[in-house]
Protein backbone atom coordinates (compact mmCIF):
# COMPACT_ATOMS: atom_id res chain seq x y z
CA UNK A 1 0.00 0.00 0.00
CA UNK A 2 3.08 2.25 0.40
CA UNK A 3 2.62 2.96 3.97
CA UNK A 4 4.97 2.80 6.91
CA UNK A 5 3.49 1.55 9.95
CA UNK A 6 5.64 2.68 13.38
CA UNK A 7 6.15 -0.50 15.31
CA UNK A 8 6.53 -1.09 19.17
CA UNK A 9 10.46 -1.96 18.28
CA UNK A 10 10.57 1.97 16.75
CA UNK A 11 8.50 3.32 19.56
CA UNK A 12 11.01 1.60 22.66
CA UNK A 13 13.96 2.40 20.36
CA UNK A 14 12.99 6.40 20.61
CA UNK A 15 11.45 6.14 24.04
CA UNK A 16 15.46 5.06 25.37
CA UNK A 17 16.79 7.59 23.53
CA UNK A 18 14.33 10.09 25.12
CA UNK A 19 14.71 9.13 28.53
CA UNK A 20 19.07 9.27 28.41
CA UNK A 21 21.60 11.78 29.07
CA UNK A 22 24.05 11.07 26.50
CA UNK A 23 22.83 10.43 22.88
CA UNK A 24 23.93 7.08 20.94
CA UNK A 25 26.20 7.83 18.33
CA UNK A 26 23.94 6.38 15.87
CA UNK A 27 21.32 9.48 16.67
CA UNK A 28 23.44 12.75 15.33
CA UNK A 29 21.25 15.64 13.93
CA UNK A 30 21.49 14.53 10.66
CA UNK A 31 20.23 11.16 11.36
CA UNK A 32 16.99 12.90 13.84
CA UNK A 33 16.30 14.96 11.12
CA UNK A 34 15.81 12.26 8.32
CA UNK A 35 13.54 10.43 10.42
CA UNK A 36 11.83 13.61 11.39
CA UNK A 37 11.60 14.31 7.40
CA UNK A 38 10.93 10.19 7.08
CA UNK A 39 7.92 10.73 9.44
CA UNK A 40 6.53 14.12 8.02
CA UNK A 41 6.64 12.23 4.70
CA UNK A 42 4.56 9.22 6.03
CA UNK A 43 1.86 11.93 7.37
CA UNK A 44 1.47 13.41 3.91
CA UNK A 45 0.71 9.79 2.28
CA UNK A 46 -1.53 8.85 5.01
CA UNK A 47 -3.74 12.43 4.52
CA UNK A 48 -3.58 11.63 0.88
CA UNK A 49 -4.84 8.49 1.95
CA UNK A 50 -7.84 9.08 4.13
CA UNK A 51 -8.80 12.21 1.95
CA UNK A 52 -8.85 9.44 -0.68
CA UNK A 53 -11.46 7.51 1.59
CA UNK A 54 -13.40 9.94 2.30
CA UNK A 55 -14.52 10.56 -1.26
CA UNK A 56 -14.66 7.10 -1.81
CA UNK A 57 -17.05 7.04 1.31
CA UNK A 58 -18.82 9.90 -0.36
CA UNK A 59 -19.38 8.50 -3.68
CA UNK A 60 -21.07 5.51 -1.76
CA UNK A 61 -23.02 7.57 -0.46
CA UNK A 62 -24.47 9.15 -3.26
CA UNK A 63 -24.65 6.24 -4.92
CA UNK A 64 -26.37 4.79 -2.20
CA UNK A 65 -29.26 7.41 -2.67
CA UNK A 66 -29.58 6.94 -5.83
CA UNK A 67 -30.01 3.00 -5.81
CA UNK A 68 -32.59 3.98 -2.65
CA UNK A 69 -34.71 6.41 -5.19
CA UNK A 70 -34.34 4.10 -8.29
CA UNK A 71 -36.03 1.44 -6.22
CA UNK A 72 -38.13 3.26 -4.62
CA UNK A 73 -39.54 4.71 -7.96
CA UNK A 74 -39.74 1.34 -9.49
CA UNK A 75 -42.19 -0.16 -6.41
CA UNK A 76 -44.05 3.31 -6.89
CA UNK A 77 -45.29 1.26 -10.12
CA UNK A 78 -47.35 -1.27 -7.77
CA UNK A 79 -49.37 1.87 -6.50
CA UNK A 80 -53.05 1.06 -7.10
CA UNK A 81 -52.82 4.39 -8.69
CA UNK A 82 -51.82 2.62 -12.01
CA UNK A 83 -54.26 0.61 -12.34
CA UNK A 84 -57.49 3.10 -12.37
CA UNK A 85 -58.35 4.10 -15.92
CA UNK A 86 -58.49 7.50 -17.19
CA UNK A 87 -62.06 8.13 -16.63
CA UNK A 88 -61.96 7.54 -13.05
CA UNK A 89 -58.83 9.48 -12.44
CA UNK A 90 -60.22 12.42 -14.12
CA UNK A 91 -63.61 11.76 -12.26
CA UNK A 92 -61.42 11.92 -8.71
CA UNK A 93 -59.79 14.90 -10.02
CA UNK A 94 -63.21 16.85 -10.69
CA UNK A 95 -64.17 16.13 -7.13
CA UNK A 96 -60.88 17.64 -5.82
CA UNK A 97 -60.98 20.62 -8.09
CA UNK A 98 -64.81 21.49 -7.02
CA UNK A 99 -63.27 21.00 -3.25
CA UNK A 100 -60.31 22.32 -3.07
CA UNK A 101 -61.12 25.93 -4.53
CA UNK A 102 -60.88 29.18 -2.40
CA UNK A 103 -60.97 32.94 -2.77
CA UNK A 104 -57.10 33.37 -2.36
CA UNK A 105 -56.36 30.89 -5.33
CA UNK A 106 -53.87 31.98 -7.95
CA UNK A 107 -52.17 30.88 -10.98
CA UNK A 108 -49.84 28.62 -8.90
CA UNK A 109 -52.50 27.10 -6.61
CA UNK A 110 -54.91 26.39 -8.88
CA UNK A 111 -55.76 22.73 -8.21
CA UNK A 112 -55.74 21.69 -11.68
CA UNK A 113 -52.34 23.04 -11.93
CA UNK A 114 -51.00 21.75 -9.34
CA UNK A 115 -52.44 18.25 -10.10
CA UNK A 116 -50.69 18.47 -13.71
CA UNK A 117 -47.19 18.91 -12.29
CA UNK A 118 -47.21 15.22 -10.38
CA UNK A 119 -45.97 13.42 -13.36
CA UNK A 120 -46.79 13.24 -17.49
CA UNK A 121 -49.60 11.25 -17.02
CA UNK A 122 -51.24 13.59 -15.34
CA UNK A 123 -50.57 16.52 -16.87
CA UNK A 124 -52.23 15.49 -19.97
CA UNK A 125 -55.03 14.41 -18.34
CA UNK A 126 -55.46 17.65 -16.71
CA UNK A 127 -54.73 19.66 -20.20
CA UNK A 128 -57.57 17.27 -22.40
CA UNK A 129 -60.28 17.01 -19.61
CA UNK A 130 -62.01 20.46 -19.97
CA UNK A 131 -64.78 19.86 -16.79
CA UNK A 132 -61.10 20.49 -14.75
CA UNK A 133 -61.06 23.89 -15.48
CA UNK A 134 -64.70 24.91 -14.58
CA UNK A 135 -64.02 25.70 -11.39
CA UNK A 136 -62.35 28.80 -11.62
CA UNK A 137 -60.51 31.64 -9.32
CA UNK A 138 -59.91 35.01 -10.13
CA UNK A 139 -58.40 37.14 -7.98
CA UNK A 140 -58.45 40.89 -9.32
CA UNK A 141 -56.97 42.66 -6.39
CA UNK A 142 -53.64 43.54 -8.86
CA UNK A 143 -54.30 42.91 -12.37
CA UNK A 144 -51.03 41.95 -13.88
CA UNK A 145 -49.18 40.18 -17.24
CA UNK A 146 -49.43 36.86 -15.17
CA UNK A 147 -53.47 37.28 -14.18
CA UNK A 148 -54.25 38.14 -17.98
CA UNK A 149 -52.33 34.80 -19.07
CA UNK A 150 -54.15 32.54 -16.10
CA UNK A 151 -57.55 33.76 -16.83
CA UNK A 152 -56.93 33.25 -20.63
CA UNK A 153 -55.51 29.83 -20.11
CA UNK A 154 -58.53 29.19 -18.27
CA UNK A 155 -61.34 29.61 -20.02
CA UNK A 156 -59.66 28.55 -22.96
CA UNK A 157 -59.55 25.03 -21.47
CA UNK A 158 -63.05 24.83 -19.82
CA UNK A 159 -64.29 24.35 -23.89
CA UNK A 160 -68.05 25.13 -24.02
CA UNK A 161 -68.89 24.14 -20.62
CA UNK A 162 -70.81 25.77 -17.69
CA UNK A 163 -68.47 27.92 -15.42
CA UNK A 164 -68.35 27.94 -11.95
CA UNK A 165 -66.49 30.89 -10.63
CA UNK A 166 -64.85 33.01 -7.01
CA UNK A 167 -64.33 36.52 -7.91
CA UNK A 168 -61.98 38.08 -4.98
CA UNK A 169 -60.81 41.37 -4.87
CA UNK A 170 -59.69 43.32 -1.81
CA UNK A 171 -58.64 46.70 -2.99
CA UNK A 172 -59.54 49.37 -0.79
CA UNK A 173 -56.50 52.28 -1.52
CA UNK A 174 -58.21 55.31 -2.84
CA UNK A 175 -54.92 56.15 -3.95
CA UNK A 176 -53.91 52.82 -5.53
CA UNK A 177 -57.52 52.22 -7.42
CA UNK A 178 -58.68 49.03 -8.28
CA UNK A 179 -59.10 49.56 -12.20
CA UNK A 180 -55.35 50.88 -12.36
CA UNK A 181 -53.52 48.03 -10.65
CA UNK A 182 -50.49 46.20 -12.16
CA UNK A 183 -49.42 46.19 -15.47
CA UNK A 184 -53.04 45.87 -17.33
CA UNK A 185 -56.15 47.35 -15.85
CA UNK A 186 -59.51 45.15 -14.55
CA UNK A 187 -61.15 46.15 -17.89
CA UNK A 188 -58.52 43.91 -19.53
CA UNK A 189 -59.41 41.44 -17.33
CA UNK A 190 -63.15 41.30 -17.32
CA UNK A 191 -62.77 41.87 -20.95
CA UNK A 192 -61.96 38.43 -21.09
CA UNK A 193 -63.97 37.15 -18.84
CA UNK A 194 -67.26 38.67 -20.22
CA UNK A 195 -66.34 36.89 -23.28
CA UNK A 196 -67.57 33.62 -21.73
CA UNK A 197 -69.93 35.35 -19.24
CA UNK A 198 -72.91 33.38 -21.01
CA UNK A 199 -71.46 30.03 -19.75
CA UNK A 200 -71.15 31.58 -15.50
CA UNK A 201 -74.07 29.21 -13.29
CA UNK A 202 -72.41 29.85 -10.21
CA UNK A 203 -70.97 33.10 -9.07
CA UNK A 204 -69.21 33.76 -5.38
CA UNK A 205 -68.05 37.44 -4.81
CA UNK A 206 -66.03 38.02 -1.72
CA UNK A 207 -64.79 41.76 -2.02
CA UNK A 208 -64.61 44.54 0.70
CA UNK A 209 -67.06 47.36 -0.39
CA UNK A 210 -65.18 49.65 -2.47
CA UNK A 211 -63.43 47.02 -4.45
CA UNK A 212 -67.07 45.31 -5.33
CA UNK A 213 -68.58 48.66 -6.21
CA UNK A 214 -66.05 49.03 -9.39
CA UNK A 215 -66.18 45.30 -10.39
CA UNK A 216 -69.67 44.13 -10.14
CA UNK A 217 -70.89 46.55 -12.83
CA UNK A 218 -68.78 44.59 -15.37
CA UNK A 219 -71.24 41.64 -14.75
CA UNK A 220 -74.34 43.94 -14.94
CA UNK A 221 -76.93 42.56 -18.20
CA UNK A 222 -73.82 40.00 -18.79
CA UNK A 223 -75.26 36.78 -16.84
CA UNK A 224 -78.27 35.21 -18.72
CA UNK A 225 -77.38 31.70 -16.98
CA UNK A 226 -76.76 32.27 -13.83
CA UNK A 227 -78.08 30.26 -10.85
CA UNK A 228 -76.42 30.08 -7.55
CA UNK A 229 -74.80 33.61 -6.03
CA UNK A 230 -72.91 33.51 -3.25
CA UNK A 231 -71.75 37.16 -1.87
CA UNK A 232 -69.14 37.81 0.85
CA UNK A 233 -67.91 40.85 2.34
CA UNK A 234 -65.58 41.88 5.22
CA UNK A 235 -67.06 45.53 6.02
CA UNK A 236 -70.72 45.95 4.99
CA UNK A 237 -73.58 43.98 3.30
CA UNK A 238 -73.45 44.38 -0.49
CA UNK A 239 -76.16 44.83 -2.40
CA UNK A 240 -77.40 42.09 -4.93
CA UNK A 241 -79.49 44.56 -7.04
CA UNK A 242 -77.64 44.72 -9.75
CA UNK A 243 -78.17 41.04 -10.69
CA UNK A 244 -81.73 41.49 -10.63
CA UNK A 245 -81.54 40.96 -14.35
CA UNK A 246 -80.24 37.67 -13.98
CA UNK A 247 -83.70 35.61 -15.14
CA UNK A 248 -82.21 32.10 -14.43
CA UNK A 249 -80.55 33.37 -10.70
CA UNK A 250 -83.08 30.78 -8.05
CA UNK A 251 -80.37 31.26 -4.93
CA UNK A 252 -78.75 34.34 -3.40
CA UNK A 253 -76.76 33.76 -0.14
CA UNK A 254 -75.01 37.36 1.41
CA UNK A 255 -72.52 36.73 4.29
CA UNK A 256 -70.61 39.55 6.58
CA UNK A 257 -67.49 38.54 8.03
Amino acid sequence: SGLRYITQADWKQLHVSLRGYYLPAHTSPSHIQAKVSEAEKDVSMYDKRISDLKATVVALENERVMIKEYASAYKSLLSPIHKLSVELICEIFSWTCASQLTRYSTRSRLPVLVLGEVCSHWRVICQSSPRLWTHVGLNTTRVTARTIDYITTIFERSGNLPLHVTHSSFSTDIDFPLEESGDYNIQSAMDIVLKHSHRIISLCIDMTHHAYDLTVQYYKDSLPGLKLLTMESRDDILDPGVFDTCPELNNVSIYVQ
